[in-house]
């Protein structure tokens, strides 16, 4: 299994993202939200509290089960957890990483500052 900063270094490596596993696929990539009239989208950040009021507003919405599985965070704070995976990186590796998933960035509404 690679660490973290081998896999990162594999990923930037790639010309282009439209090749990557679905998994780490920038979303404008995946599922072209563009393409789509979206009544929702969900932060996985936030996702037992959207999920919830998600479940509140469609029908069958009870059906909804919250679930997380596969935890692997170590019990750490996210921003802990942030800092501690992009102090392995340099400067131009985070520059590198970001500039894959800058489109997502913007059309989710999301920041980036890590140093």
């Amino acid at each position: 299994m690679p660490t973290w900063w081998e896999f990162v270094q594999w990923v930037i490596s790639f010309r282009s993202p439209h090749s990557f596993d679905p998994h780490w696929r920038p979303a404008y990539v995946f599922c072209t939200p563009c393409s789509f009239n979206y009544n929702y989208i969900l932060k996985f950040e936030n996702i037992a509290e959207e999920q919830g009021q998600l479940a509140n507003i469609i029908p069958m919405g009870d059906r909804i089960e919250q679930k997380w599985e596969n935890r692997n965070d170590g019990g750490l704070d996210k921003s802990d957890l942030t800092r501690t995976y992009f102090e392995m990186l340099s400067d131009e590796d985070i520059d590198k990483l970001f500039n894959i998933y800058r489109t997502d960035f913007d059309m989710f509404g999301y920041s980036f500052q890590i140093r």
